[in-house]
């Protein structure tokens, strides 16, 4: 079975930049205010949406090399050799136990994990 890895990050979504829109002259038929009330009525709906978090999870295998901006909070969880064991890194930052590393050095791959990972963050 090859390692996989689970990343979970914390996207923050970007917030729309409102359009400007040029004002018309205003012309004396009636019919053309009830228009531009249907349409700001339409616009502040749509301003209401896109303000929620997303969380991506994503599933690599190890041999990939991986990139992720200093604003995510990423949370690597290990299989098969713990599921309860994980990672977490916040702004660039690894945290693992001295335990942990000596625990991982035991398997063929988690030497390479672990240091790919820290050279990453130290970018």
């Amino acid at each position: 079975m090859e390692p996989t890895c689970t990343v979970v990050c914390e996207l923050k979504k970007k917030k729309k930049k409102k359009k400007k829109k040029k004002k018309k002259k205003k012309k004396k038929k009636k019919k053309k205010k009830k228009k531009k009330k249907e349409e700001e009525g339409q616009e502040e709906e749509e301003e209401g949406e896109g303000e929620e978090q997303e969380d991506a999870k994503i599933t690599l295998p190890f041999t990939t090399g991986w990139t992720f901006s200093a604003t995510q909070r990423v949370i690597w969880t290990v299989s098969p050799i713990s599921s309860t064991r994980a990672w977490h890194a916040d702004d660039r930052k690894l945290q693992i136990t001295e335990r942990e590393r000596q625990e991982h050095t035991r398997d063929l791959w988690a030497p390479k994990f672990i240091k790919q990972h820290e050279d990453i963050m130290r970018l």
